[in-house]
């Protein structure tokens, strides 16, 4: 299985060098690398032409948006699978290819995990073991964590309408309409710095998930989903999770709501 990985930029020329470096110093390189620029003039472009010798193709060029540039990389991939590792973000470690190409066997999108980096800590964000219509609707997997089939994204491109989440709506569309398999891989992939536009603009996030699952959910659905109160829709998540994690979280939120429920009625008594 050959993988195509793909980095997107517009003038973030330090993030861009620390992407390359992820990527290029991998010590498996099996794999081909793809960098698509918006034009940018910070000095990107110096950045990809001092790498190019590891880049199978890159251009720099006015786009449309973030996911027409993606459409771009993808039309230039040739293999199997496409990752995108945009700038800024990087891959977890230099095995990380090495580790993940033995599993891509088939499945149309894997999933593994990455590491939130919010400047000050940083946490893990976790893919689920299975996927289910209550994640897909209020949830979404690392998009830099996750290896698409080329022939999915081929056959229905990333939508360009919306400027941040296209590519939950890719997997969103394909599990549901498509009959499309997803599969957990136990791999932390990337490293996700916290400050893109899916994290500093989520009334856009918002906005734009409520008008795709507007398009494609029947009001039935989504009622039925509105339906869930707040305790159950973290124990469906806990569900998710790991046997051993998924049980501690299941009785943390339990016993976190019964006491709730006790102090309410303390409360209201006196």
């Amino acid at each position: 299985m050959k993988l195509s990985i793909i980095t997107i930029n517009r003038n973030n020329a330090e993030g861009l060098r620390r992407t390359i470096r992820s990527v290029v110093g991998q010590t498996c390189r099996d794999f081909e690398y793809i960098v698509i620029d918006g034009a940018s003039d910070d000095g990107s472009k110096d950045v990809i032409t001092e790498n190019q010798e590891a880049i199978a193709y890159w251009v720099s060029e006015p786009d449309k948006g973030v996911y027409n540039a993606m459409n771009k990389g993808v039309a230039q991939a040739h293999g199997d699978y496409c990752l995108f590792i945009n700038s800024g973000d990087e891959l977890a470690d230099d095995k990380v290819v090495g580790r993940v190409l033995p599993l891509l066997q088939g499945v149309d999108f894997y999933a593994g995990d990455t590491i939130v980096d919010y400047e000050k800590k940083r946490s893990v964000m976790k893919s689920p073991y299975t996927m289910t219509l209550d994640f897909i609707l209020r949830r979404s997997v690392s998009h830099p964590a996750t290896f698409t089939r080329t022939e999915v994204l081929r056959a229905r491109p990333y939508n360009e309408r919306n400027r941040i989440v296209s590519d939950w709506e890719c997997l969103f569309y394909e599990w549901i309409f498509g009959n499309r398999s997803y599969e957990r891989i136990n791999l932390v992939v990337s490293v996700f710095y916290n400050n893109g536009i899916s994290a500093t603009e989520p009334e856009q996030v918002a906005e734009e998930r409520k008008r795709t699952i507007d398009r494609w959910m029947k009001p039935q659905v989504q009622s039925l989903m509105a339906d869930s109160s707040e305790l159950d829709l973290k124990i469906k998540m806990a569900l998710h999770k790991h046997p051993v994690e998924r049980d501690w979280k299941i009785l943390r939120n339990s016993v976190k709501w019964l006491f709730k429920d006790l102090w309410n009625c303390f409360r209201k008594r006196g």
